[in-house]
């Protein structure tokens, strides 16, 4: 594979073909076990054991890479864990206390997918739907400066979009209490099992 741009307006796809994870993938901490997640290389899919939630001071299945522009989209499809308990989707990450998850999860009631934010205190959901009865979902987040808009789609063409009412604030330095930061925002895939903060 060529090299991944690091400056100017690129598109970058993670190709999970390869069974050496691209140098841009970041982590949070280092695992105390066994790895959270691995590359599925035949089917080009990546598989993360969920764990810890990103609130937590501990290593979570997080595979993200940095932020890089004000305005940028990031898309995937996933598949809807097939047990309550499990959430998976895409975060927006700052630190513990300030990032975004747009996830899928499964309840007693079917699939749903929701949108849980962090801004300083307890993790709250903000937005939640129910899905049709489908194994995967392709989930999108598109930030605009200071807009976030977060999407999902059963079919890849028809999308419902939700609009951050706070954008993308929560994930800035400032938010997070402006000094230094190792690495800025990272946006990534995120498996863990459901917390209280979720209704069932």
């Amino acid at each position: 594979n060529p090299p991944a741009p690091l400056t100017g307006d690129f598109t970058w796809t993670a190709d999970f073909r390869n069974p050496k994870p691209d140098p841009l993938w970041l982590m949070l901490r280092t695992p105390d076990g066994a790895p959270l997640q691995r590359m599925d290389t035949a089917a080009g899919r990546l598989l993360l054991t969920p764990a810890a939630g990103l609130s937590e001071m501990k290593h979570p299945a997080f595979l993200a890479r940095r932020v890089q522009h004000g305005k940028f989209t990031v898309d995937t499809e996933l598949e809807i864990p097939a047990k309550p308990g499990t959430a998976a989707g895409l975060a927006f990450f700052q630190s513990e206390k300030n990032h975004y998850f747009l996830a899928l999860e499964r309840t007693k009631k079917g699939p749903r997918v929701f949108v849980e934010l962090t801004s300083g205190g307890a993790p709250t959901v903000i937005h939640q739907a129910e899905l049709p009865a489908k194994t995967h979902v392709r989930l999108r987040m598109q930030a605009d400066d200071a807009a976030l808009d977060l999407a999902w789609s059963s079919d890849g063409e028809t999308w419902t979009t939700f609009s951050a009412p706070a954008g993308t604030r929560p994930v800035t330095v400032e938010a997070a209490g402006g000094g230094l930061h190792f690495t800025g925002a990272v946006v990534g895939l995120h498996a863990r099992r459901s917390e209280p903060s979720i209704p069932q």
